[in-house]
């Protein structure tokens, strides 16, 4: 049975481990993590607890999506604004996922 958060979700979640960064909107500040899972609407991502961005803030996160055919490898790299929604503790204690949602949505076109 389908809990009540993933039925509010308007966009289908996958999990695409990738290099992920965000940084405030004058592009300075940045902090390197790793996108845990993500969709058209937002990604969660895991970086160090130190350097955790303040909720309700609007930031610029890059991420590079792994993309591939029967023949070729590439990284597409993905740009824009998103809004940090919360904080989630992890196992790993130095590190906490962000959860951020895209001031607008991205068609990423992931297919699993």
């Amino acid at each position: 049975m389908a809990d009540a958060a993933d039925e509010r979700r308007e966009h289908k979640r996958f999990t695409v481990p990738c290099l992920s960064e965000i940084a405030n909107l004058e592009g300075t500040d940045s902090i390197k993590g790793k996108a845990l899972n993500l969709s058209d609407g937002g990604l969660l991502m895991a970086m160090p607890v130190e350097a955790l961005p303040a909720r309700n803030s609007v930031v610029r996160v890059n991420f590079s999506l792994p993309r591939s055919t029967p023949n070729t490898y590439m990284l597409e790299d993905v740009a824009c604004k998103a809004e940090v929604i919360r904080h989630e503790p992890m196992k790993d204690e130095s590190l906490a996922g962000v959860a951020l949602r895209f001031t607008e949505p991205v068609s990423l076109m992931i297919e699993v």
